[in-house]
């Protein structure tokens, strides 16, 4: 089934995860390549495993995980072509590439060949984590294997494929995201925005989060991130525990002399309620 495991690429996701499936499968079926050798060699020391070059991780895996940047995944898969398209045995392939659909992956890779894509986080690493996924052309047997694999990552939850992209393909808004929390009050948490938004469109932002923090009398929070450079469709990767995020666009309409009224919205008076 899914005896040998290779990953191409070693960055903070790929160890996150080479760290826990080295829990539920022999280190010595576990094989490591990276662009940078020592990283390898470093995380292979740790763990126990093997160090090798992407040929032979392409030519040898029956699972691959492909733990590089989206930017990155077209360069490393072109030169593999040839290898996985002359292999003799069936094997998988697991992208964790953030906005690159499982129709791209094979369209890369040279071949409608079996792949899982997943959205992980690194505290997989400690078994903590939260992983959804979604798969084409691979068989059940295969995905019990890999969600055993997997296991010591934390949670597994397979989802369709278009519930990963919502938020880059623009079907999850930040309008829709603030009215999720008028139901459950937490606030906007960690979300990528142009670069050149203006201040007061963030203050508006804010504003709205206070005003439904005040109605629904529970605390809410904002952490937006300007990301200076980028724009909407763009995706930014924080790394290590941040992870990636894609550009979410914002309300065009202007709130400046809104906010520039100046005042205050007052915190929640429990006594207020009969």
């Amino acid at each position: 089934m899914l005896n040998t495991i290779g990953f191409l690429g070693c960055g903070n996701m790929g160890g996150a995860i080479a760290r826990a499936v080295c829990k539920a499968a022999d280190p010595q079926n576990v094989w490591l390549a990276n662009r940078t050798a020592a990283k390898a060699e470093a995380l292979a020391a740790e763990l126990g495993c093997n160090t090798t070059i992407n040929d032979e991780v392409a030519g040898r895996c029956d699972l691959i995980f492909l733990a590089v940047k989206p930017q990155m995944m077209e360069e490393l898969l072109a030169p593999l072509r040839f290898t996985l398209a002359e292999r003799p045995s069936r094997f998988v392939l697991c992208s964790m590439a953030a906005g690159l659909s499982i129709a791209r992956i094979q369209e890369m890779a040279g071949g409608d060949y079996p792949v899982i894509r997943i959205m992980p986080n690194t505290p997989a690493s400690v078994g903590e984590g939260m992983i959804q996924y979604c798969s084409v052309n691979v068989t059940a047997e295969e995905e019990a294997a890999f969600c055993q694999l997997m296991a010591p990552a934390g949670r597994l939850d397979a989802v369709a494929e278009g519930m990963i992209d919502a938020a880059s393909c623009g079907a999850l808004t930040i309008e829709k995201l603030e009215a999720m929390t008028c139901v459950c009050s937490v606030g906007l948490d960690m979300i990528a925005i142009p670069g050149d938004t203006k201040a007061t469109t963030i203050s508006g932002i804010i504003a709205d989060e206070m005003a439904i923090g005040m109605v629904n009398q529970k605390t809410t929070a904002v952490r937006l991130i300007p990301v200076i450079g980028k724009k909407v469709g763009d995706t930014v990767e924080f790394g290590g525990l941040l992870g990636y995020a894609p550009v979410m666009p914002v309300n065009s309409f202007d709130c400046s002399a809104f906010i520039n009224r100046g005042g205050r919205i007052p915190a929640p008076i429990h006594s207020f309620k009969n």
